[in-house]
C-alpha cells in the first residue's frame, strides 16, 4: 500500500466530525491561517516519547499553543516511517484564555527534511468562554531542524451554559 494512500485512510479515520452551530450562529468562531512551530526538548517537555512543540497560530485567530505528544506508533509494520500519534495541546489566546485540546494525527517520516502531518485537536476544555470546538493543522516538520510551518481551520466554540 502507498505511503499517500495510507496518509489518506488514517486522516479520515483520525478525523472526528466538526462542530456546526445550529440555533445560535455565534456560538462558534470559525478560525483559520498560517501556524509555525517548533520541537523543543528537555525539561520543559513532559511527553513520554519526547516530543513536543511551541508554536504561534496566525490568520484570524492569533494564539500560541503548546503541543505534548503522548504516543507514538507505527501505522503500518511493513511502512514503519508512518506513524501515528497522541497528544494534547494548550492553546493560548491573546486574552490570557487558554483551550484545552486532545490531539490526533499521522505523519510520515520517510524524508527527515519534509514530514508532512496532520493533527485534529479536539477542544475539550477552556478557561474562559470558549470550551469546545475542533483545529485541523496540515503542515511539514523538518527533522533536522525542528520546525514545522502550515496551516490550521476549524472553529471554537462557547460553553452555551456561559451565555447570558
Amino acid at each position: 500500500m502507498k505511503t499517500t494512500s495510507i496518509l489518506a485512510f488514517v486522516a479520515l479515520a483520525l478525523q472526528f466530525t466538526t462542530l456546526s452551530v445550529t440555533a445560535d450562529d455565534d456560538a462558534c468562531k470559525s478560525v483559520s491561517g498560517p501556524f509555525t512551530s517548533t520541537v523543543v526538548a528537555g525539561p520543559e517537555c513532559e511527553s513520554p516519547v519526547g516530543i513536543c512543540t511551541l508554536g504561534v497560530l496566525e490568520g484570524n485567530f492569533h494564539a500560541t499553543y503548546e503541543f505534548t505528544i503522548l504516543t507514538l506508533v507505527p501505522v503500518d509494520p511493513a511502512n514503519p516511517a508512518v506513524l501515528a500519534y497522541t497528544g494534547m495541546s494548550v492553546i493560548t489566546l491573546r486574552s490570557g484564555e487558554k483551550l484545552f485540546a486532545s490531539d490526533t494525527g499521522i505523519m510520515d517520516t520517510t524524508n527527515p527534511v519534509a514530514v508532512p502531518f496532520e493533527t485534529t485537536a479536539n477542544i475539550v476544555d477552556g478557561t474562559g468562554q470558549y470550551t469546545s470546538g475542533q483545529i485541523v493543522a496540515t503542515g511539514t516538520l523538518n527533522l533536522i531542524t525542528g520546525e514545522a510551518v502550515g496551516s490550521h481551520s476549524g472553529e471554537i466554540c462557547k460553553d452555551k451554559k456561559n451565555k447570558p
